[in-house]
């Protein structure tokens, strides 16, 4: 009972906050933000809390990846790359050199190697009211969050190698390029094609939702699996989103997940089940 009433807390602290802000003329999610913040300093956080927050921010990211065009995603790639570079060499430099005269060096890159992934879903919850996602910019911004996400891994990689023994582990290091690549290559180019022959064939099955609970069911699998190859669960989730985003099914997708009336459907159905 406690964790509903909790769940009622958050939600109308972060309506409540949001409005405040957005009368100001300041973003929705900056007073979202600040309301999560007075939440966990004067309430203790809930391990069930946690999960409703990360499934939340998957949810974000696939529909962000639903609205997202692919053709411009690819067109984007060299600007991103660059835009990606210059975030993790200021990140990973900000972070060594605060940490320097406090530790030992190798303790000091590992600190700048931690501090050089981020979090993309603010930028996009931000871009979204702002309807900038499906602009140059905005694809230029999630692409590049994608190459940040990479970069970082192999940059703690690699300060994990030079903390631990001194030497770099390319095997390690080959293996996360492999891994990242063959991901991120079946979700860009075979993605699209297999998404479209997979939901019509799911579109022929005589249930009420029953392309939205799939959409569903494949964020989960690929937020797991981008998960499980060390990458952000939300860039998985943005890649299905991305790759679902292409076919016949997207509007019905889309509207299925953002429309009230069929927002708690499949939460429903799962309590009907118990």
């Amino acid at each position: 009972m406690e964790i509903l009433l909790f769940i009622a807390l958050m939600l109308a602290t972060a309506k409540l906050l949001g409005y405040l802000f957005e009368k100001a003329g300041q973003p929705v999610v900056l007073g979202q933000i600040i309301g999560g913040l007075l939440i966990g300093i004067f309430f203790e956080t809930n391990p069930v809390i946690r999960e409703f927050s990360n499934l939340g921010v998957l949810l974000l990211l696939f529909l962000a990846g639903l609205e997202s065009d692919m053709e411009e995603f690819r067109r984007v790639g060299r600007p991103s790359i660059v835009v990606a570079g210059i975030g993790v060499a200021v990140a990973f430099l900000m972070g060594f050199l605060v940490a320097y005269p406090f530790v030992e060096i190798h303790e000091a890159v590992l600190y700048g190697a931690i501090m050089t992934p981020t979090s993309v879903s603010i930028t996009v919850k931000v871009l979204m009211e702002m309807r900038k996602l499906n602009t140059r910019e905005g694809t230029t911004i999630l692409a590049a969050a994608v190459v940040d996400d990479v970069l970082g891994i192999l940059i703690l990689t690699i300060a994990l190698s030079i903390v631990r023994g001194g030497n770099v582990e390319y095997t390690a290091i080959t293996e996360i390029l492999l891994e990242v690549s063959g991901f991120l290559l079946v979700f860009l180019y075979f993605g699209p094609k297999l998404a479209e022959i997979t939901f019509r064939r799911i579109s022929r099955i005589d249930l009420p939702e029953a392309t939205t609970a799939f959409a569903l069911v494949f964020l989960m699998l690929f937020a797991y699996l981008a998960e499980h190859l060390n990458l952000a669960s939300i860039l998985g989730a943005y890649l299905t989103g991305l790759a679902l985003g292409q076919s016949h099914q997207k509007k019905q997708i889309f509207d299925h997940l953002t429309s009230s009336p069929l927002r708690w459907g499949g939460l429903r159905g799962l309590i009907q089940t118990q």
